[in-house]
């Protein structure tokens, strides 16, 4: 068994369509107004276009972290 956990922070875009941005080991108890603050600042930095030239990050939505357990049920082995 595998577990792993991520941070996501979830945003609007120009369009009002959730964007992601994933960050893999990320520390823990990461504080409210931390998430907000980093948040605030992706969207100030108004760098993030998507193919149309619209800002990919508008508004901040939500901080959280995501964990996930995977199994194997079978996984090949070469010889």
């Amino acid at each position: 068994m595998k577990d792993s956990m991520v941070l996501e922070l979830v945003f609007l875009d120009a369009a009002g369509k959730n964007r992601k941005i994933t960050i893999s080991q990320p520390a823990l108890n990461i504080a409210q107004e931390t998430a907000e603050a980093v948040m605030q600042a992706i969207v100030a930095c108004d760098l993030f276009k998507d193919e149309k030239g619209m800002d990919m990050y508008v508004t901040p939505v939500v901080a959280r972290y995501v964990e996930r357990n995977v199994t194997d049920v079978y996984a090949y082995e070469e010889a």
